[in-house]
């Protein structure tokens, strides 16, 4: 990540010289738009960022262009967890919502016997309606049945949502150098 940041400003803040990492880019639209500077990338398990920096450009120095590419901020939520992380993040967020700790909010979180943890429905086709729309076994209309909605339970959310995370861009190698080029321009000015 240092190569990214040795391009930011220095300023002075509270009697010393700091670097601003307030400034924020992002890429062109003609570049964001193009379908030939990215590349889809799946994740692995366990794989961080600085991995596949050096998988595919050969240096974790860009690890940068990664985030930048996927508009990644926070790279501790914004990247897919691992397993553990992600039963252990579960664990802390919904843990007065289960009413427990530790693995008995994991149990709750994945129990099909309740709907407290039931945080939408959802048809075949992916189209999701509040909880508080329907209840489980009732029908909504002549034209819905319940065979048709199922509930996404907080686990399953949770899960889901970290797998989306996996499916990332890259930009091609062949346009790394001029993205690095391109980064000074900007944060120079």
């Amino acid at each position: 990540m240092s190569k990214y940041f040795r391009y930011f400003p220095e300023v002075v803040y509270t009697g010393k010289v700091v670097r601003d990492i307030t400034k924020r880019v992002r890429f062109h639209d003609t570049v964001g738009s193009n379908p030939y500077v990215f590349l889809p990338y799946t994740i692995k398990e366990g794989e961080k960022p600085e991995d596949v920096s050096h998988l595919y450009y050969g240096s974790v120095d860009y690890v940068w262009l990664i985030y930048l590419a996927n508009n990644i901020i926070d790279p501790f939520y914004d990247w897919p967890m691992t397993q553990d992380n992600l039963e252990k993040c579960i664990m802390d967020k919904y843990a007065s919502n289960a009413d427990a700790v530790g693995q008995a909010v994991l149990d709750w979180s994945r129990a099909t016997n309740t709907v407290d943890n039931v945080l939408h429905y959802q048809n075949i086709d992916g189209v999701k309606i509040s909880k508080e729309t329907y209840t489980l076994g009732s029908t909504l209309t002549d034209n819905f049945t319940a065979v048709e909605w199922s509930p996404v339970r907080v686990y399953d959310h949770e899960f889901d949502r970290n797998e989306d995370r996996r499916n990332i861009q890259i930009v091609d190698r062949q346009y790394k150098d001029q993205m690095d080029r391109e980064l000074k321009e900007v944060l120079n000015t």
